[in-house]
C-alpha cells in the first residue's frame, strides 16, 4: 500500500476588496509570564484580510470570549475600519452549538456584531480549509514573529506584534498576489471597510446569576440588590461602569458597579423604608416618625443615635407599635411632655400610656412639672392612687439634705 499524501483542496478565489476576515487563534509556544512570574503558553489571535492577504497579531494568555472581542476590536483600529464579513471557526469562545445553517453564537459576540455591523460566519466543524488564509498565516506567525523570542511583559508582546504586522508581514513580497500587503490593503482595501462606531466597545461580563435568600446576587466578589426575585435566575451583563440585569426577557436592574464587598443597586431599593434597618439608614425611619407628630419624630431621631444600631431600633419599633396600638394624637401628646422633662425613653412612653385617657393623659406631668420648676410654690402633693409617674416628680421628693442624713 503506497504512502498517502495530503487530500487535494479545491483552490477558492479571492472575495472583493474590503470584504472578507478570517481570524484564529495561534499556539505560539512557552514562555514566561512577566506580570506573573510563572512559565505560561502564549497564544495569538491572528487576523488576515482574505483580499491583500494584510494581517494582524493580537498576543494573548488565554482564549476566551473576551480575548476574540478585545482583540477583534484591536483589528478593527489597526486596519481602519469593519470588515463586513468574519469567518472564525467554532471554538467555545464564540460559537456555543455548532450547527451548519443556525449556529448559536455566544451572547457577547452577538452583542459586539450587533455594535459593529459585521456578520459572524463560522467555519464549518473541523474545515480548516475554510479559513485557508489566516491558517497559512498562522504558520507564518509561529516561525518568524515568536520563534526563538526571550520573554516579555504581554503589553510589549503586543507593541511587538503590530510592528511585525506593519513593517514585516506587511512589507513583505507574498508568493501568490506578488504584492507588498500594507501597500495593496492601502490602495484597494481601506476604502471599502466599513466605519468603526464613534465609541469603543467596552468587553462585558455575560451570565446566568441566582438572587439569594438576602436579595442579592453576586459578581466577580460585588453584591447586587434586585426586588421582588428571590430565588430566581437573571442574565446579567456587567461592564466597565454599569451592571445590567434581565429576568423573563424584562430588564430588573442597571446600575452602577461597586466595589468589591459593596452591595449595589438602585437608590430607591437601597434607600427604602423596608431596608433602611438592614442597610443602617435612619432618614426612612425618621420620615415614618414625622408622620405621627414632630415630637414623636424628635423621640425618634434621640432613640436612633449613636449604636448599638439593632437595640435602638427595636426601641424604635415598640414606639411604632405604640402609635398603631393607642393613635398618632395620644403617642404625640406624651412624647411631647416627655421631651418637655427631657426624657424620650420609650419604656417609660409605654408605661405612661397605659394609664389610659381616664387619668388625663399628660396633663398631671404638666401640672407636677410646672410646680416643680418654682421653688416659691411647694409642689402639689398627688395621691398614691394617682401619684404621678417617677420622672416627672420634683427632684425635691428624692433629695434628703445632710443634716437629716446626720441626726438619722
Amino acid at each position: 500500500v503506497g504512502r498517502q499524501g495530503p487530500k487535494p483542496t479545491r483552490w477558492v478565489a479571492d472575495c472583493p476588496p474590503g470584504q472578507e476576515l478570517q481570524v484564529d487563534f495561534a499556539e505560539l509556544g512557552g514562555t514566561a509570564d512577566m506580570d506573573k512570574g510563572e512559565r505560561r503558553k502564549l497564544f495569538a489571535f491572528v487576523c488576515t484580510a482574505v483580499h491583500s492577504r494584510h494581517c494582524f497579531v493580537w498576543p494573548t494568555w488565554t482564549c476566551t470570549a473576551q480575548d476574540v472581542l478585545t482583540g477583534l476590536q484591536a483589528a478593527f483600529e489597526f486596519f481602519g475600519g469593519v470588515f463586513p464579513v468574519v469567518i472564525f471557526d467554532n471554538a467555545k469562545a464564540a460559537v456555543l452549538r455548532a450547527d451548519p445553517v443556525a449556529p448559536a453564537l455566544h451572547p457577547a459576540v452577538l452583542q459586539f456584531q450587533q455594535y459593529f455591523g459585521f456578520v459572524l460566519d463560522p467555519a464549518r466543524v473541523r474545515r480548516p480549509q475554510d479559513k485557508g488564509r489566516v491558517e497559512r498565516t498562522i504558520r507564518y506567525v509561529q516561525g518568524s514573529m515568536f520563534a526563538g523570542e526571550s520573554a516579555m511583559p504581554l503589553s510589549q508582546w503586543r507593541e511587538r506584534a503590530q510592528q511585525w504586522s506593519e513593517q514585516t508581514a506587511g512589507m513583505r513580497l507574498h508568493a501568490v498576489t506578488q504584492r507588498r500587503p500594507a501597500e495593496h490593503f492601502a490602495e484597494q482595501e481601506r476604502e471599502a471597510l466599513l466605519p468603526l462606531p464613534p465609541t469603543r466597545w467596552q468587553w462585558g461580563h455575560q451570565g446566568h446569576h441566582r438572587v439569594g435568600r438576602d436579595g442579592r446576587f453576586r459578581l466577580d466578589g460585588e453584591l447586587y440588590a434586585v426586588a421582588g426575585l428571590i430565588r430566581e435566575n437573571l442574565w446579567v451583563r456587567a461592564d466597565e461602569q454599569t451592571v445590567t440585569a434581565w429576568h423573563n426577557g424584562e430588564q430588573v436592574l442597571r446600575c452602577a458597579r461597586v466595589g468589591k464587598g459593596q452591595t449595589g443597586g438602585p437608590p430607591e431599593l437601597l434607600l427604602s423604608r423596608d431596608n433602611a434597618v438592614s442597610q443602617r439608614n435612619p432618614p426612612p425611619l425618621l420620615e415614618q416618625a414625622a408622620e405621627h407628630g414632630p415630637s414623636v419624630a424628635e423621640v425618634a431621631r434621640l432613640t436612633l443615635g449613636p449604636p448599638p444600631w439593632f437595640g435602638q431600633v427595636r426601641k424604635f419599633k415598640m414606639l411604632m407599635e405604640l402609635c398603631s396600638k393607642y393613635g398618632s394624637e395620644s403617642v404625640e401628646q406624651v412624647c411631647a411632655v416627655a421631651l418637655s422633662l427631657q426624657v424620650h425613653d420609650v419604656m417609660r412612653i409605654r408605661g405612661r400610656l397605659e394609664l389610659g385617657p381616664g387619668a388625663g393623659v399628660g396633663q398631671a406631668d404638666i401640672a407636677v412639672h410646672a410646680a416643680a420648676a418654682s421653688p416659691a410654690v411647694p409642689p402639689e402633693r398627688v395621691k398614691p392612687n394617682k401619684m404621678a409617674p417617677r420622672f416627672s416628680r420634683s427632684i425635691d421628693e428624692f433629695r434628703r439634705s445632710s443634716f437629716a442624713v446626720a441626726n438619722a
